[in-house]
């Protein structure tokens, strides 16, 4: 992390803060719990999740931090929004919602994926 205010937990409850205003219910988490700067299991595994259409809306903290470079960070937002996924930042307070990703039924399923140490 960049500074000692970016602790996850910090990123925690901002996330559930843009979770419980967008109605949003969480169904999954994904945190890297070590150093993610040669692999990334979590995010791995979210973006297999997300192919699998396990959620429709993932909340990051930060996109500057949601990957390891902004080439990186446009390629997987992008595979997201081709999956239906909409990205929603809480510091950016932005959102790559489109009219493919509007979600029918229960409401969107979200997940969180607060940045990495």
């Amino acid at each position: 992390m960049s500074t000692e205010e970016q602790t996850l937990d910090n990123q925690r409850a901002d996330i559930k803060r843009v979770l419980r205003s967008r109605r949003l219910r969480q169904v999954a988490s994904f945190e890297e719990q070590v150093s993610a700067a040669k692999a990334r299991p979590e995010f791995d595994a979210m973006m297999e999740a997300a192919h699998r259409g396990e959620f429709d809306v993932i909340v990051v903290w930060a996109l500057d931090r949601f990957g390891r470079s902004m080439v990186g960070n446009l390629q997987a937002v992008l595979d997201l929004d081709r999956c239906g996924v909409e990205v929603i930042s809480v510091n950016e307070s932005s959102s790559t919602a489109s009219t493919s990703s509007a979600s029918a039924g229960s409401g969107p399923r979200a997940t969180a994926a607060p940045t990495a140490l």
